[in-house]
């Protein structure tokens, strides 16, 4: 079984990945799911986003529907907030971290 919440630093990385290089746009929780195939269902997606927006990274954008997309009666559209666009700076530079570490361990075990 994983532990609540397991899909934070997944769901962080993945926004940071996906918005580094680009200004934020709004993004759906289906392409959430694209972005990050771990997430497993639509619903750990929506269940992600909502997590994210209750603690300020996230805000809906209902406003966000592409011209001549046909409005859904329930828009799950999303965007970072400028909270949630340094959490995901934060998630990779930890990320990347943790890689560095993991690597140097390996090599002493090399070593000893």
């Amino acid at each position: 079984m994983k532990p609540a919440f397991w899909f934070v630093p997944l769901v962080l990385v993945g926004l940071g990945k996906q918005f580094s290089g680009a200004s934020p746009r709004p993004f759906t929780s289906v392409e959430l799911q694209g972005w990050i195939p771990a997430l497993g269902s639509p619903t750990t997606a929506r269940l992600a986003c909502k997590t994210l927006q209750q603690r300020g990274l996230l805000e809906c954008a209902p406003h966000a529907v592409r011209p001549g997309a046909r409005k859904p009666n329930n828009p799950q559209t999303w965007q970072l907030t400028a909270t949630g666009r340094e959490a995901c700076r934060t998630a990779i530079q930890a990320q990347a971290r943790q890689v560095r570490v993991d690597a140097l361990i390996e090599r002493n075990k090399d070593l000893a």
